[in-house]
């Protein structure tokens, strides 16, 4: 590869290009002063493919180690599961304890014919079930408190509280 020559504005075009009757694709003779940041972005995107193959092992390794940390370090919180059943238009239990701090999967489950619908206005989840059918809602990281919960469709009987300790 041609080296950089940033006064002489020369297009650092690697071998093959001149195999292939390739030029300078960039006009750089009619480029003000101003663009020599332009062309310094220019020399690291075109010096790229010169980077020996232990600094490429390098840089897919330090990826790798990046998208592990990103990707698989978040799931591996602490996740507790809590299981919500509708019988009678009434929530089974109507009050349980669950650990604060922690992200909590909560199944609801409507043991009914007709669909009734998970609210939490502290909690700020809604969702519907339908009869005889089961949700996943996820809660939290929930501060220590009491967390009211209730049916919409029947919220004078079906009601209930999570306890974060």
């Amino acid at each position: 590869m041609r080296q950089w020559d940033s006064t002489a504005k020369i297009c650092p075009l690697p071998e093959w290009a001149a195999e292939v009757g390739g030029g300078c694709p960039f006009p750089f003779s009619r480029m003000p002063a101003y663009a020599d940041s332009f062309l310094l972005q220019l020399r690291v995107t075109c010096n790229i493919s010169a980077i020996d193959n232990h600094s490429q092992e390098a840089m897919r390794r330090s990826l790798a180690a990046l998208l592990f940390v990103l990707v698989v370090v978040p799931q591996a919180q602490a996740e507790s599961s809590f299981v919500l059943s509708i019988r009678d238009h009434r929530f089974e239990p109507t009050e349980f304890e669950v650990p604060a701090g922690e992200k909590i999967v909560l199944t609801v489950k409507n043991l009914d014919p007709t669909p009734e619908e998970f609210e939490s206005t502290d909690m700020r989840r809604e969702k519907v079930v339908a009869g005889g059918q089961e949700i996943t809602v996820y809660l939290g990281p929930l501060r220590p408190g009491r967390y009211e919960f209730f049916g919409d469709f029947h919220p004078d009987t079906a009601r209930g509280h999570v306890v974060a300790k």
